[in-house]
């Protein structure tokens, strides 16, 4: 059960509404999502409860009919927050946590000690296997993040690279800690390396039976007084084998997790054919007040969601005469690692079928580059896209599916056609900084222009 929200929009309707034309229901809509009463919209908490409770109001209003598992609702079991009690001494060296070493979000309890194995980037596939040979049982092992250099595309997934699966491998050749190091090729201080920095900690469920910790390359060249650089150019090379390094390791993980159910919005326009439906998503979580003071997450992604809003009431308006059902669904928990995604792909394909995926998150930022594209040229609506583009004056930049972390990644890998649309990383994001005020409404208005003519063409 949500909490009351009738009272909280009142103020909605008084607000001054913007000169721009056409840009008045986008902006109604992201002032209701970023309202202080959303409280930045972490998931599961009261905050987003109350900006789905908005959401929900006006599909209703729109007069979609309700797609969820719970009426307009798709039921979500999630982490939403995480907290650690944990250790790592490297030989001598106490490494400092959330400095030199960060527990994963995903990270089970464990209390281990031992001399490591070094595993090179900790992958087992028919292209590339750094387990062949090695026996970790009962062991920590050692894994740079990334790919041996030239490997990504003879890898049959590139999810096999996430931390998450990395670990999920040392778990099944029975290691029983995992220890992934920044990798040099990657992480450094040129313009074209990520800082040598730790990830931002993800709530998630426990991977059950492994204990998970993330290394800065320089922490292990502290711990370990071995070249990490030299590692990776030997295994890059094929030159190595298994490496137990010297050094004595003790790793100590105590986990508590928040755990909450919590849901995503959904609601159709129901197509006369029996053919799987197109879904458009947005997801509207954000990252919270608690974690970033006066966040608003207006851009990531209010007006991912105001655009879809704004998109299911074109197409509600054609009830009747459309072939093929339109799903439009406000996903939960895509900060928290798609989960709300992950469960929606799986309600969807179960219940109304397994049809394409369009996902919105960034609208309101679009630059001279035009409108990313993530996974144009894969998808199976690739003909329809560039011919709504095209007819709407909207300029679209093609890029790999997952060149960008969002729900689409999540439908696809449910087996979805699917991509992602986006406008872009700039310096508001995951900030305070993404406010209201920093959005371009005229844009906005395109974009909305571009997918309405997209999932119509879709749905006929």
């Amino acid at each position: 059960m949500r909490w009351p929200f009738a009272a909280f929009f009142v103020f909605l309707f008084l607000a001054p509404q913007s000169a721009i034309a056409g840009s008045g229901e986008l902006m109604r809509h992201v002032r209701a999502i970023v309202a202080p009463e959303t409280q930045g919209r972490l998931a599961g908490t009261k905050g987003a409860n109350r900006a789905a409770d908005y959401i929900e109001s006006q599909m209703k209003a729109i007069g979609l009919e309700p797609a969820g598992d719970d009426g307009f609702e798709i039921e979500t079991e999630l982490v939403n927050a995480v907290e650690f009690d944990t250790s790592l001494t490297i030989g001598t060296h106490v490494a400092a946590p959330d400095v030199e070493f960060g527990v994963s979000g995903f990270s089970d309890d464990v209390d281990v000690e031992g001399v490591p194995v070094f595993v090179g980037y900790g992958l087992s596939d028919s292209a590339w296997d750094d387990y062949q040979g090695a026996d970790v049982r009962g062991r920590i092992v050692i894994a740079m993040t990334g790919c041996p250099e030239g490997q990504e595309e003879r890898l049959s997934s590139k999810h096999l690279l996430s931390s998450q699966s990395k670990a999920a491998v040392a778990l099944s050749k029975g290691a029983k800690a995992m220890i992934l190091v920044n990798d040099p090729r990657a992480h450094g201080d040129s313009d074209t390396q990520r800082a040598d920095e730790l990830p931002r900690t993800v709530p998630a469920f426990p991977l059950e039976g492994i204990g998970v910790v993330r290394l800065t390359a320089k922490a292990f060249a502290t711990g370990f007084a071995a070249d990490l650089a030299k590692l990776q150019t030997e295994v890059d090379g094929g030159k190595w084998q298994h490496l137990a390094v010297k050094t004595k390791v003790a790793l100590e993980i105590d986990v508590d997790r928040d755990d909450v159910d919590t849901a995503s919005i959904a609601g159709m326009v129901r197509g006369s054919s029996d053919k799987p439906p197109i879904v458009f998503g947005a997801h509207f979580d954000g990252l919270g007040e608690a974690a970033i003071p006066g966040y608003q997450g207006a851009d990531d992604n209010a007006s991912g969601v105001a655009v879809m809003l704004a998109v299911a009431r074109r197409v509600a308006n054609q009830k009747g005469r459309l072939k093929r059902t339109v799903i439009f669904v406000a996903l939960t928990g895509e900060e928290l690692g798609y989960v709300g995604a992950r469960r929606a792909a799986r309600f969807i394909d179960e219940t109304y079928g397994r049809g394409v995926f369009i996902n919105l998150d960034m609208a309101g930022r679009l630059d001279d580059d035009g409108l990313r594209a993530f996974g144009l040229e894969s998808w199976t609506a690739n003909k329809a896209a560039t011919s709504a583009a095209s007819g709407s004056g909207m300029a679209l930049d093609a890029h790999p599916l997952y060149a960008s972390g969002s729900d689409h990644i999540a439908f696809a890998e449910a087996g979805f056609g699917s991509i992602g649309f986006s406008t872009g990383i700039h310096p508001g994001y995951h900030s305070a900084d993404d406010r209201i005020e920093k959005l371009n409404w005229k844009q906005m208005a395109k974009i909305e222009v571009f997918l309405g003519r997209l999932i119509r063409d879709l749905a006929d």
